[in-house]
């Protein structure tokens, strides 16, 4: 209850005066409704991105004759590779053409290569090892927490053949790779953003039914404001909208208020 009161009492600074010094709206609780309806709005525009780029992405799937090692192989190869001083960084772009590239140019070399990831999920560094293996062809020798995150370890083995192609071209680019990555993290910040202030507008709700002094001009505001989240653009968030704060509530509301009143019946700006 009390992250809740500090929601409410964050929307009410938020949404209490704008810019001038007037009021946007006749509540926080107005506000708050409006704010979910803009970040549902964006958060469906992240799932659209999402939703274009992982299309364009065809991971391939695990090979029926893939070589296989012992166990005592395994421990000498885990041994060594936790010893090797080169490797390549998993970043927050995760894997894409360039990631398995660069391991086909350690494995010219040796037959090991170290990859380290700063990925804090050990689901999400298994998932991204198991898609490196397949992608690559190489043996998934082991992964191991370091100090610098999961060393991901692979193998080439016996019978490895350098591809004429280094860069896979059903994966991502650096460019595309990085524009999920951010838009996967703004989809997850809008998700967490909408479940705090419907947890505030629902608090609001309950001190409104006490009869405390939280003030609505008519109660079904909470249903007609519904209606602003219509006038809102669809478009991709694939240029300009991608360096876009997922948060800068304020500007947003007072271009939309300015643009949009006549589809705010029940919002009396003052």
């Amino acid at each position: 209850m009390h992250g809740v009161r500090n929601t409410v009492s964050a929307f009410e600074h938020l949404f209490g005066l704008s810019r001038k010094g007037k009021p946007l709206f006749t509540s926080p609780a107005v506000g708050c409704v409006v704010v979910v309806h803009l970040a549902q709005t964006k958060l469906h525009r992240a799932e659209k991105l999402l939703a274009k780029l992982e299309a364009s992405m065809v991971p391939v799937g695990p090979s029926d004759d893939q070589e296989t090692i012992t166990e005592e192989e395994r421990s000498m190869f885990r041994r060594v590779g936790l010893r090797m001083k080169p490797y390549l960084p998993v970043g927050i772009r995760g894997v894409f053409d360039g990631v398995i590239e660069n391991m086909h140019l350690h494995w010219k070399h040796r037959e090991l290569v170290k990859l380290i990831s700063k990925q804090k999920s050990l689901a999400f560094v298994e998932e991204t090892a198991r898609l490196l293996e397949y992608e690559s062809g190489g043996i998934l020798v082991a992964i191991e927490r370091v100090p610098k995150g999961h060393a991901i370890i692979y193998y080439r083995g016996k019978n490895y053949q350098r591809p004429i192609s280094l860069r896979p071209r059903n994966l991502l680019t650096k460019a595309k790779a990085l524009k999920r990555s951010v838009a996967m993290q703004r989809h997850e910040a809008l998700s967490q953003h909408i479940s705090e202030v419907e947890k505030a507008i629902e608090h609001m709700r309950n001190e409104i039914d006490d009869g405390k002094d939280v003030q609505v001009e008519d109660h079904d505001i909470f249903d007609d404001i519904s209606d602003f989240s219509q006038s809102e653009d669809e478009a991709s968030l694939i240029g300009s909208n991608a360096d876009e704060d997922p948060l800068d509530w304020e500007d947003e509301v007072s271009e939309s208020l300015s643009s949009e009143s006549h589809d705010l019946p029940s919002v009396v700006m003052s």
